[in-house]
């Protein structure tokens, strides 16, 4: 982040003290930020699997996993595989240490949510003074001062941190094929950055994340002398969240051309949900929901998943008329609806919506109605998604309206692109 001594010292002013508490209540000024952390992700439940390898080793019963991703699982409590689950986001609390070049160190109490690679919210407070960093995507990013308006914000710096905060509270699950190998990865791996950084990430020698060292394109300085810009990540103090869970680091050193932040971690949540518009400004209703359009360039390694309100406007016939008619359907979509008490059928969804029909289809129409939208490239369980989906709409107090809508994608991928949109009562 571009911290400045000034915009770390400007006074700020909070409504009341402990304004923003463990509920995640956010300022008046943006969207509420919505966050559940249901019954149905209970944080334990990430480490059931591994928790049960290490019992059955300690027994001799199982050997133990034979290569480094396994080893680095292990080491870290982890399952070889990230359950499926709606909440994976993060949430931390604890102290910012600033060390400039110039003047003592600055100390602030620091919030963090965590919801992608490219999206999180940073908030820095002390005292009556508070500041929040917003980054909801590559090149969305906003910054509210005291009761100064939300301006635009550069958001490359944001983006690499949410990046490299992403790499390692998930690592190793991200980069298997890198780890297939027996040997533990102490030497460095390199992989790229936003914003066309390269990225070079040092193990332990137990295979833990210890340094992520990030360059950037060279650039000229103002005095005309070319340089590489360089930024670093060092972590540490590794331990679970609860007993027998999964290790998390609660000691992250930043290194940036402006000098040297030191963020202690006193509250880390893991299995937490944020709805995008914890990320974004207050702008009025939902955003229009546009379609997921599948790409086969593209993978689970730079789309962003994403769940949050939308407001949809459509038609819709039964998929079958084409079958039964041996009509060519228009372009369009097909999607299977799926109600709450198991029944399931099909519908069309036209591009060009009822316009687009034959004159001999009366199609339904849907306007303007709020949906909860989950899109991402991930393989899922249909059944477990669909209970995920409906129960954080249950926790965060919403009307669920009509049967839960997932897109059919029927060209083949890897991992196939989903999208679910789950109908509300409008508030």
């Amino acid at each position: 982040m571009v911290l400045s001594a000034l915009t770390l010292l400007m006074p700020l002013t909070l409504t009341a003290p402990g304004a923003e508490p463990a509920a995640y209540a956010a300022a008046a000024w943006a969207e509420p930020v919505v966050c559940v952390a249901a019954a149905w992700a209970e944080p334990v439940v990430c480490a059931v699997a591994s928790a049960a390898w290490v019992a059955r080793a300690a027994q001799g019963t199982e050997a133990p996993p034979s290569t480094a991703y396994a080893r680095i699982c292990a080491q870290r409590n982890l399952p070889l595989a990230e359950p499926e689950r709606l909440a994976r986001h993060y949430r931390m609390v604890g102290t910012a240490t600033f060390h400039m070049p110039q003047g003592d160190p600055v100390v602030q109490e620091f919030q963090l949510a965590l919801a992608g690679a490219a999206r999180q919210r940073y908030s820095l407070h002390a005292d009556t003074r508070k500041n929040v960093f917003l980054l909801a995507g590559p090149g969305q990013a906003w910054l509210k001062q005291a009761d100064a308006e939300l301006k635009p914000y550069a958001a490359e710096e944001l983006q690499r941190d949410a990046w490299a905060r992403w790499l390692v509270l998930r690592f190793p699950w991200d980069h298997a094929p890198m780890l297939q190998g027996s040997e533990l990865p102490t030497a460095a791996l390199r992989m790229p950055a936003p914003g066309g950084w390269n990225a070079h990430l040092e193990c332990d020698a137990d295979g833990l994340p210890r340094t992520l060292t990030l360059t950037g394109l060279p650039e000229q300085g103002e005095d005309g002398t070319e340089f590489t810009p360089k930024e670093s990540l060092e972590v540490g103090d590794w331990r679970s969240v609860l007993d027998g869970g999964p290790h998390y680091p609660h000691r992250w050193i930043w290194t940036k051309s402006w000098g040297r932040l030191l963020e202690e971690v006193s509250l880390m949540e893991v299995h937490v949900l944020y709805y995008a518009e914890a990320f974004q400004p207050r702008t009025g209703p939902p955003p229009k929901h546009q379609v997921l359009r599948p790409n086969p360039t593209r993978g689970p390694e730079n789309t962003e998943e994403t769940i949050g309100l939308k407001v949809r406007s459509i038609a819709w016939i039964p998929a079958e008329i084409w079958e039964l008619t041996r009509q060519t359907p228009p372009p369009g979509s097909e999607w299977l609806l799926l109600a709450a008490d198991g029944g399931r059928r099909r519908a069309f969804v036209p591009d060009g919506g009822a316009a687009a029909l034959p004159d001999w289809v009366i199609p339904t129409l849907i306007e303007q109605q709020t949906v909860l939208a989950w899109s991402g490239w991930r393989v899922l369980d249909l059944d477990q998604a669909a209970q995920q989906l409906r129960g954080a709409a249950a926790q965060t107090d919403r009307e669920i309206s009509g049967p839960l809508w997932v897109r059919v994608f029927d060209r083949p991928y890897e991992v196939l692109p989903f999208e679910l949109l789950l109908p509300l009562v409008a508030d």
